[in-house]
């Protein structure tokens, strides 16, 4: 429950009812500083509640108040005044001033189609009503006489007219529906409560087959629903910090029962049956699963659903009920679902992940994880069914993250075969920052036949670079394969058999910032001067056996790894 209003002693019943814009409106009464009992209210637009208004003139004790929103939006209310003369029934329209409406013990508002609105009161056993607008209130009507003086009343309004009443005598709750156009009743039931008395008893309709009512009786709250012509009743157990005084319950357009109970602790709470929503999807495609792998999503949750957030698996998210995604990676995803609405949130996860197979033919980045300042020799891995004559490969990349150094092939297949022609170039521009490389293995006579034999990841060639220092950690940067690099443009290919060109599938790279800079140093170097040469063993001597001072960075001066520092690493 969300408070309205606490430490409020003596906030008496209240009546709520929604408006435009799940604007809520509450109506209560509650003692002026004097002690006279006046007409508060309070109202919201989707969260929160605006300090009270006083409602009432003031100048008699008011009470039972009941409110209603015409389709215009003014606020409808009426209530029951104390006067010299005997009870009677103010009605008042949004900021106009209060009226007398007639004599009576108590009265009820509601809201009718085309901006009418309807005020009933009972005199003695008769149920009386009036036809009203924003400017003007119709001629007195007798809708149905009980045979007996209800001990409590309460009646909702369909826009059509149709009208539900509840009414007690004791123990019994009588039920009634009518037409207030053809000033009739079409039925009439009735049910035990058996307990004590009953008090505060209200009542909402969505439909002609459907309303719900509440009343206290016993210091519990007591709801009764009629759905599809059944009658069911039920208790609610209620705040146990104070015993419930007043309650106020409404439906709205989907069924859902909103209630406000005050308390005699001072305090008024909100409360709402939603039911939980329950998140239902379903995954279909129309492709082979190779990547780039396209499936379509569709929602088929249940329940009040405000808010949707796939979840791909890949790092990708959707707020739409239905849609489609693509994989661009091979590798297996799980697809999860989490749904949010009024009666809370609920996730659901594929069972089976989508998997995604790799075409035959792709180059590709791993993903890595780097620290600021880290030399990095990244490799371009390539799988190809086809034999290679020679490739390009071009690269965009962010040199505000990446200090591109060189293209090697040094190590692979490529660097085996002693490529005839080879050439790279690095053209630095930022974060527009681009590279190519381009390998032909045989173009000289005599001509022997040359190539890569199809494989699966092997290294093409290596990108060596340094990762820039100051970056954020968890910051990342991605190497992107592209074509038209260079003029003339150069586009990433492989040349197989016949002078053919064969555009692979790219499989990019992320550079990730992982951890925070580290010590870095060159193993051998025990004078720490970025260099190894003959002066590190002589530092290192004079450490070990004349008392020279210590390596900086003892583990740069242990040359043979060994863990230990001794005259081997001199000697190594």
């Amino acid at each position: 429950m969300v408070p309205v209003i606490t430490g409020f002693p003596g906030v008496g019943h209240v009546d709520h009812k929604q408006g435009a814009l799940a604007g809520m409106h509450l109506l209560y009464n509650a003692p002026l500083p004097g002690g006279q009992s006046a007409i508060f209210l309070s109202q919201s637009v989707a969260a929160g509640f605006n300090d009270p208004v006083l409602y009432s003139s003031g100048a008699n004790p008011a009470t039972q108040p009941k409110v209603s929103v015409l389709q215009d939006g003014n606020c409808l209310a009426t209530w029951i005044e104390d006067t010299p003369v005997g009870p009677q029934v103010i009605l008042r329209v949004s900021s106009f001033v209060p009226v007398l409406a007639g004599n009576g013990s108590s009265s009820e508002v509601a809201s009718l189609s085309g901006g009418v609105g309807v005020l009933f009161w009972s005199e003695g056993s008769l149920l009386r009503f009036r036809f009203l607008d924003s400017v003007s209130v119709g001629t007195e009507q007798v809708l149905y006489d009980f045979q007996f003086v209800p001990d409590e009343w309460k009646v909702s309004v369909l826009p059509d007219g149709t009208v539900h009443v509840v009414a007690f005598e004791g123990t019994t709750l009588h039920t009634i529906t009518g037409d207030l156009n053809l000033v009739s009743v079409t039925s009439e039931a009735s049910l035990r409560s058996p307990g004590g008395v009953v008090s505060d008893l209200n009542i909402d309709t969505i439909s002609e087959d459907k309303w719900v009512a509440a009343w206290l009786q016993d210091q519990q709250v007591h709801v009764c629903t009629k759905e599809n012509g059944l009658l069911t009743t039920s208790e609610i157990e209620e705040n146990p910090s104070g015993i419930p005084e007043s309650i106020s319950i409404s439906l709205d357009a989907w069924g859902i029962t909103h209630m406000a109970v005050t308390h005699s602790n001072g305090s008024l709470h909100y409360r709402h049956n939603t039911p939980m929503p329950e998140a239902i999807f379903s995954l279909s495609t129309e492709d082979d699963g190779v990547a780039d792998h396209e499936i379509f999503f569709e929602s088929y949750s249940e329940g009040l659903i405000q808010e949707y957030l796939w979840d791909f698996g890949d790092g990708s998210t959707s707020t739409e009920s239905s849609g489609s995604h693509t994989y661009l990676e091979p590798g297996q995803y799980w697809v999860s679902l989490q749904v949010t609405g009024p009666g809370g949130v609920d996730i659901h996860q594929q069972p089976v992940p989508v998997t995604v197979t790799a075409p035959e033919n792709y180059m590709k980045f791993e993903d890595i994880a780097v620290f600021g300042g880290q030399p990095v020799i990244h490799p371009v891995l390539g799988t190809h069914t086809d034999p290679l004559q020679g490739y390009q490969i071009g690269v965009k990349y962010d040199a505000t993250y990446i200090q591109m150094t060189e293209i090697s092939i040094s190590g692979t297949q490529a660097a085996q075969l002693n490529p005839e022609f080879i050439i790279s170039n690095i053209f630095e521009d930022a974060e527009n920052s681009n590279l190519y490389l381009a390998v032909i293995f045989d173009t000289l006579p005599p001509f022997d036949g040359r190539t890569v034999d199809p494989g699966i990841n092997h290294t093409l060639c290596t990108l060596n670079y340094s990762v820039e220092m100051g970056h954020p950690l968890g910051s990342s940067t991605e190497l992107r394969f592209a074509n038209e690099i260079g003029f003339p443009p150069i586009n990433t290919i492989y040349a197989i058999e016949g002078g053919f060109a064969l555009e692979p599938y790219f499989i990019n790279g992320t550079v990730l910032i992982s951890e925070q800079p580290q010590f870095l140093f060159i193993r051998g170097d025990a004078t720490y001067d970025q260099s190894v040469n003959i002066a590190d063993s002589i530092f290192m001597l004079d450490y070990l056996f004349v008392g020279g001072e210590p390596s900086v960075c003892p583990d740069a001066a242990d040359t043979n790894d060994d863990g230990i520092l001794n005259i081997g690493d001199a000697i190594y």
